[in-house]
């Protein structure tokens, strides 16, 4: 599900390319608002989502955990998504759920990170893809 503007650096990819590439369904909200978007979470069985930090608060003091069921891997980016708020949000979310930071701006964070394997509850702002170097 896709809740950002659509010409946004960091939205881009998922709205415009990836889901036409691997024929991913993709939802798309004109805006944010909370109680449509936890109804499209359990309505649709939405898997993943891209949200910006804002967003993960609101969902972390709002949602219940039968409202994020379906949920197993949330891209962020914009902004760190702090320690706090992800460990709030892990504590709704199912298990094998993963909140990903997207590495660094949001221009080129999809060229430098990918998702892990691995739930991070570090609070950092994600893991470089391997042969990348950062500082």
């Amino acid at each position: 599900m896709i809740t950002t503007p659509p010409f946004h650096a960091y939205t881009a990819p998922l709205q415009n390319s990836l889901a036409l590439r691997i024929g991913l369904p993709t939802y798309i909200m004109p805006r944010f608002h909370q109680d449509t978007f936890i109804r499209a979470l359990q309505e649709h069985s939405i898997t993943r989502f891209a949200a910006v930090p804002p967003i993960l608060m609101s969902l972390s003091e709002n949602a219940s955990k039968e409202n994020l069921s379906s949920v197993r891997l949330i891209y962020t980016a914009g902004a760190n998504c702090s320690d706090s708020i992800q460990q709030a949000l892990y504590e709704k979310l199912p298990q094998k759920a993963r909140i990903e930071n997207v590495y660094g701006m949001s221009e080129v964070g999809w060229a430098l990170s990918w998702q892990e394997s691995r739930r991070d509850d570090s609070g950092s702002v994600g893991s470089p893809v391997p042969g990348a170097a950062a500082r």
